[in-house]
């Protein structure tokens, strides 16, 4: 399918569709400028038939680019073998060379891992009971926590959020989200798309990896039973439900302890 002529008729599945955690209507809005399509183009190293890239004219680039897309993705040998078209154009932009501040229009990012804090306490606060931060769990300290007491007719609801914004950091941050678990009945990463983008392109740069995978990070939080929530400004999207689990007894009460400190 032509990446520039998918129907975007439903507004609402417009703004959830997502290319590599990028939002789809980010990703259309940012090929329509010259910088980005110049640079998806040169990154795919699409064939212009001897014509240079500055004097080819937007409706030719994009031919150009549409054509090249379609050879990617039904080629065997191609790194992009069975990807879509518009998971190419962002895998694109991630790996260009364009400007951390244009790459940012399409896979919003944050200075610190700090900026996150906020919003995803705001998110736990209109979720949970009560909310605290730096929460000591077994030998770690968990993020962020969104706490609800048990009732009647319901367990105690814990969930458990661990923040990263530095790729370095990202599997460590994964191990201790498995610790996490024991105390918790919902265990999620937040992160930014940028970073969720990034930790694709290296994926794709690892020993034995051929292709391009898009669902690369979906499939590591899967093995675990982790969520996903990105960060994009105040906004919190859950882009993957966590798997929801019961507390030991005796896990649970060393977790309240350390909630009433």
């Amino acid at each position: 399918m032509d990446f520039f002529a998918q129907s975007f008729e439903f507004a609402a599945d417009y703004r959830r569709r997502r290319h590599n955690y990028a939002r789809a209507e980010f990703l259309h809005q940012a090929v329509k400028r010259d910088v980005v399509m110049d640079a998806v183009i040169k990154h795919l190293r699409v064939p212009l038939g001897g014509v240079t890239l500055a004097k080819l004219e937007p409706a030719a680039k994009r031919t150009a680019l549409v054509e090249h897309l379609e050879y990617l993705t039904r080629t065997k040998t191609s790194r992009w073998s069975g990807v879509s078209p518009a998971d190419i154009v962002a895998a694109a932009i991630v790996e260009s060379k364009l400007t951390a501040a244009e790459k940012a229009t399409v896979f919003p990012s944050v200075k610190r891992e700090a900026d996150l804090t906020g919003p995803v306490v705001n998110l736990l606060r209109s979720k949970c009971k009560s909310v605290h931060e730096e929460v000591p769990m077994g030998t770690k300290r968990a993020d962020v926590v969104g706490y609800t007491p048990g009732g009647l007719f319901g367990s105690p609801r814990v969930v458990t959020v661990e923040l990263k914004n530095d790729l370095a950091q990202m599997s460590r941050g994964l191990d201790q989200m498995t610790t996490y678990d024991e105390f918790s009945t919902a265990v999620y990463l937040a992160c930014t798309p940028r970073l969720a983008a990034d930790f694709l392109k290296k994926h794709a740069a690892s020993p034995g990896v051929r292709r391009w995978e898009p669902d690369a990070l979906d499939r590591k939080l899967e093995k675990f039973g982790f969520g996903l929530l990105l960060v994009e400004g105040e906004e919190v999207t859950e882009v993957r439900s966590a798997r929801t689990s019961s507390i030991d007894a005796k896990r649970l009460e060393q977790l309240q302890a350390n909630l009433a400190k």
